[in-house]
């Protein structure tokens, strides 16, 4: 195991496309680091230039206190699990989980124990005869991790190694990956664009956007303390609700206000990070959930909406509303049997669920930024 360390890493592409821009990361040893983001990031390169698949352009990669820069891949100490598995297809489970420690000349009889037990732990013993066209999905996920943890390597890289199984399987294997990392301790990257196998699956989660680390953090403090508007409407789902407007005075506090008469109060600690946007455009954002349609008519922080759509999802719904002005609100909610298109319905907002941000895609949050 090793901590990995990126300084200021870069890669240009031919015809000047830049996939990674100056990306400084330390991953403490023993960590499973989430990289997650849309396609076309940099997330799968950044991957690729600690593996040595791809040559960097500038910046320096330590694996323990090892620089590696010019290190050829099979010296660099690391395991992959892609995508696709990439297993050969032409040989039997034991061979594909064999392969590498046979090229690195380990003896027969060792290499028969450490299959065997890697097999043992993630329950394929009954598949190591098999070859890769006899198993399903699911087994041949299994079977690619094995290769990689028989190898007892420094580090763990995986890129989207669930994203082609369903979404069951997809669960039970991402509680699989997470009990297996427990147990062994391996440093471990993992590239996903899934939000939610980030969130539940990382010990610190990366956000990334045009080749750029957009914030870094435990996956709760990401969620609940965003830097910019980007990491707010990435990470959750539904996504975050965002509405223009602009900050004005009130009996001497400071609220939002939006068009279709949207009046909303801030929690103190907003309106104190608020108070050098006053009479200036901002963006406010609300999360679905902290949409409440048991409402107070004493309340005075609510949204006048009206219901377009409802997508039931057992123990809550999601529910699609308009402004007057036809701005799109979602709110995810546990009661919604009288909520049906064409209804007028009214949600109470906390203040202290109200985000603020600068406008713009990557508009800063007026606090979390700070």
């Amino acid at each position: 195991m090793a901590q990995i360390t990126l300084e200021s890493i870069s890669k240009t592409f031919p015809g000047k496309v830049q996939a990674v821009k100056d990306l400084s990361l330390t991953i403490a040893d023993g960590q499973f680091v989430v990289l997650v983001g849309p396609s076309g990031c940099g997330k799968t390169t950044t991957l690729r230039l600690i593996a040595g698949l791809e040559e960097l352009t500038s910046g320096t990669i330590r694996i323990g206190e090892k620089i590696v820069n010019k290190l050829h891949p099979k010296d660099r100490d690391i395991a992959m699990v892609f995508q696709d598995y990439a297993l050969y297809p032409h040989m039997t489970v034991f061979k594909n989980m064999a392969f590498g420690l046979k090229m690195r000349k380990v003896a027969k009889k060792e290499i028969n124990q450490r299959v065997h037990q890697t097999a043992q732990m993630l329950g394929i013993t009954d598949l190591l005869d098999r070859k890769p066209h006899a198993l399903s999905g699911g087994q041949q996920q299994r079977v690619a991790v094995g290769r990689a943890i028989v190898r007892n390597p420094q580090c763990f890289l995986l890129d989207e190694p669930l994203s082609n199984l369903d979404a069951k399987l997809r669960m039970q294997m991402r509680s699989e990956l997470k009990s297996l990392h427990m147990r062994l301790m391996t440093t471990t990257i993992y590239v996903t664009h899934d939000q939610e196998e980030a969130m539940t699956l990382g010990d610190q989660v990366v956000v990334m956007a045009n080749g750029e680390v957009q914030q870094i953090g435990k996956p709760l403090e990401i969620y609940q303390r965003p830097i910019n508007r980007f990491v707010a409407g990435f990470v959750g789902m539904p996504p975050m609700n965002f509405l223009d407007g602009i900050i004005e005075k009130d009996n001497g506090q400071l609220c939002f206000c939006g068009s279709s008469n949207i009046k909303l109060q801030l929690s103190k600690e907003m309106q104190d990070a608020a108070a050098n946007y006053v009479d200036k455009q901002v963006v406010a954002g609300i999360r679905p959930e902290a949409l409440n349609n048991k409402s107070s008519t004493n309340s005075e922080n609510y949204l006048a909406l009206k219901v377009t759509l409802t997508e039931p999802l057992g123990d809550r719904t999601d529910v699609y509303c308009k402004t007057s002005d036809g701005q799109t609100i979602i709110a995810r909610i546990a009661n919604a049997e009288n909520l049906s298109p064409g209804v007028d319905v009214r949600f109470d907002v906390e203040p202290s669920a109200v985000h603020l941000f600068e406008c713009g895609e990557f508009g800063r949050h007026l606090f979390h930024c700070v």
